[in-house]
C-alpha cells in the first residue's frame, strides 16, 4: 500500500529484551513479538479480525490481554472484546462474549476487570469479571426507566452493502419518537468520512444526542460507515480513500439511503439532506457538487475544504502530499 504506516504503542517485556509490537504488516492489525535486535520471533495474533490496543501483559505467565473487533461471527465487527493469548500465538480466548460493543477496565495485576457493555438499542450494563472470562458479579444495570417514560425510543442499527454492491456497510437509524410507519419523511445523513473515525455509535451513550434531537423534527436522521472511514477493520477498509478525501465517501452515502428507501417506504429519497461537522463539513458540501440531484439540502458545519493547505496530522497523513518525479528521477514532494 503506498499509504502512511500506522502506529500503537507497544509493550517492552522482559526487561526490555523483548516488544510486543502492533502492525497492519499483513492486511490486518495484529500483535507480533520482537527481541530487543528488532528480530521477529513469532506473530501472537492472526487472521480476518483488528487487533485495537493492549489492555495488559502478565509476563511471569507470557500472556496478552488486548482488544480487538471483528472477529466473533453473526456481530457488528466493529463491537470491541477482551481476548488473552498466549506469546507464541497459541490459546486465544475471548474474555467477555455477547453481541455489545464492549468497554474494559483490567486492574494492573491483570487478574479481574469491569465490563461495561450496550448496544444502540439496549439498556447499558457493568459486570466484574476474572481474567478467565468467567463473571464475578453484577454491577450496575442503568436505569432508562425516566427516559422512556417521556418517550424515549431506541435508534435501531442497521448493514447495507457500499457502492459496490460487497462490501458491508454499518449505521445506526434514528427516527422520530411519534414515528407513524403509514408517513412519508425526509431522510437526513449526518457524515464525517473519516479516516480515523466514522459518526456511527456502537454502544448506548450521551453521543447519540444530535442525531435523536434532530429526528424529533419530523425526519429520519442516519449515520452510516463508507469505505474509507475507520481504522477498526481491514488495512484496505481503513486506506480506501488515501489520496481523494473530498469524493471517496459519498458513492456509499449515496447507496445507503437508496438501499433503505428501498427497504422501508416511509422513507422518502426525493426529500435527502445531509449534514457533517469539520471533516463532514467539507463532505456534505462536496455532496450537493457531486450529486446535486440526490442530495437537496446540505448543512456543512465547519468544513476544511481544501486539504491542500490543511494541516499536517489529518490531511498530510490520510490524504497524503504531491509526489514530483523529475525527468531525472528524482523525488520531491509538494
Amino acid at each position: 500500500f503506498n499509504t502512511y504506516i500506522e502506529i500503537n504503542k507497544p509493550a517492552l517485556i522482559n526487561g526490555g529484551k523483548e516488544i510486543i509490537h502492533w502492525s497492519e504488516r499483513d492486511g490486518w492489525a495484529h500483535f507480533y513479538l520482537f527481541d530487543e535486535a528488532g528480530k521477529l520471533k513469532n506473530q501472537i495474533t492472526r487472521g480476518a479480525f483488528h487487533c485495537e490496543s493492549i489492555v495488559n501483559v502478565d509476563e511471569k505467565n507470557r500472556v496478552l490481554y488486548f482488544t480487538a473487533n471483528g472477529r466473533e461471527a453473526k456481530e457488528d465487527p466493529y463491537y470491541l472484546h477482551l481476548y488473552r493469548i498466549n506469546f507464541d500465538g497459541t490459546g486465544m480466548q475471548l474474555l467477555n462474549s455477547g453481541d455489545f460493543d464492549h468497554a474494559i477496565s483490567m486492574n494492573d495485576e491483570a487478574k479481574y476487570f469491569v465490563n461495561n457493555f450496550s448496544r444502540v438499542n439496549t439498556v447499558p450494563v457493568s459486570v466484574l469479571m476474572d481474567n478467565m472470562g468467567n463473571k464475578v458479579m453484577d454491577l450496575e444495570t442503568a436505569d432508562l426507566s425516566l427516559l422512556q417514560a417521556a418517550g424515549y425510543k431506541f435508534p435501531e442499527p442497521f448493514k447495507v452493502k457500499a457502492d459496490d454492491g460487497v462490501t458491508d456497510l454499518y449505521g445506526v437509524m434514528y427516527k422520530p419518537f411519534d414515528f407513524d410507519p403509514n408517513k412519508k419523511y425526509p431522510i437526513i445523513e449526518y457524515v464525517y468520512p473519516g479516516p480515523q473515525t466514522e459518526s456511527v455509535n456502537k454502544a448506548f451513550g450521551r453521543s447519540m444526542d444530535r442525531m435523536d434531537r434532530l429526528a424529533q423534527f419530523g425526519y429520519i436522521v442516519i449515520t452510516v460507515g463508507n469505505r474509507g472511514g475507520n481504522p477498526a477493520r481491514s488495512k484496505w477498509y481503513h486506506t480506501f480513500g488515501y489520496g481523494n478525501l473530498r469524493d471517496y465517501g459519498l458513492a456509499d452515502k449515496k447507496a445507503a439511503v437508496e438501499q433503505l428507501s428501498d427497504r422501508f417506504k416511509y422513507i422518502d429519497a426525493s426529500k435527502v439532506g445531509i449534514t457533517g461537522h469539520s471533516g463532514g463539513g467539507f463532505m456534505s458540501t462536496a455532496a450537493m457538487l457531486v450529486y446535486p440531484d440526490f442530495f437537496k439540502v446540505a448543512v456543512s458545519a465547519a468544513g476544511n475544504h481544501d486539504n491542500s493547505i490543511y494541516n499536517r496530522w489529518w490531511s498530510e497523513k490520510h490524504h497524503g502530499v504531491k509526489e514530483i518525479i523529475t525527468a531525472k528521477g528524482d523525488t520531491t514532494f509538494k
